[in-house]
């Protein structure tokens, strides 16, 4: 069952060049998690992986792909869709001497992932998860007249005021907190908040 679940993509591969891999998902289903990591540096900016599905008949069907930023570590969620036959494939952004090794973590149907939580109470521009990830809920729990923006952006985009990537507008008021926003999407790039008055903010995902 482990070597079901846990598909090894490549270990230690020059990370200057393109890779891939063709294998049989073990629920026909895309859902899992991409453990992604550059040895010794930070990689190529602008490198990619990529899922591409096919049924058994080789009929194509529509995968993600996902930037990789420079961090050590990359959990990248993937998204529960139909995937027979899944076919990953590393992107290179450019020259260089490190290697990088990936992993498809496959979960069982029925299984859940805890989410990560972010406690935001000032009104700068946070980083709520770098890379892809899933916006789980939005909980309020002081209140001020204002917004919350949730953005779909770089890490290194996510300051001031972001003007692009805008993915949700959440209008609060000063009275007694609203009911929790649930979101339940995919960010492709990365998870940014900010708030336009202070109040306590509460954002889970994954």
């Amino acid at each position: 069952m482990l070597t079901q679940e846990d598909k090894t993509i490549t270990q230690a591969a020059p990370a200057n060049a393109g890779a891939s891999a063709n294998f049989q998902t073990p629920y026909g289903s895309a859902l899992g998690f991409l453990s992604f990591t550059y040895q010794p540096g930070a990689g190529p900016a602008g490198s990619q992986v990529g899922i591409n599905c096919v049924g058994a008949n080789g009929t194509g069907l529509p995968g993600p792909s996902f930037n990789l930023t420079t961090a050590t570590l990359q959990i990248i969620p993937v998204a529960a869709t139909p995937c027979p036959i899944a076919t990953v494939t590393y992107v290179s952004g450019g020259a260089t001497a490190d290697t990088f090794s990936l992993d498809y973590i496959f979960i069982q149907p029925g299984l859940q992932t805890p989410n990560n939580y972010a406690h935001i109470t000032g009104t700068t521009a946070t980083v709520v998860k770098i890379g892809p990830g899933v916006v789980h809920s939005v909980v309020v729990g002081t209140p001020a007249a204002g917004t919350i923006t949730l953005f779909d952006i770089v890490p290194s985009l996510c300051t001031g005021t972001p003007v692009t990537g805008i993915v949700s507008v959440i209008t609060a008021t000063a009275t007694f907190p609203s009911a929790p926003e649930i979101y339940d999407s995919l960010f492709q790039s990365g998870i940014c908040v900010k708030a336009s008055a202070a109040m306590d903010i509460t954002v889970n995902a994954q």
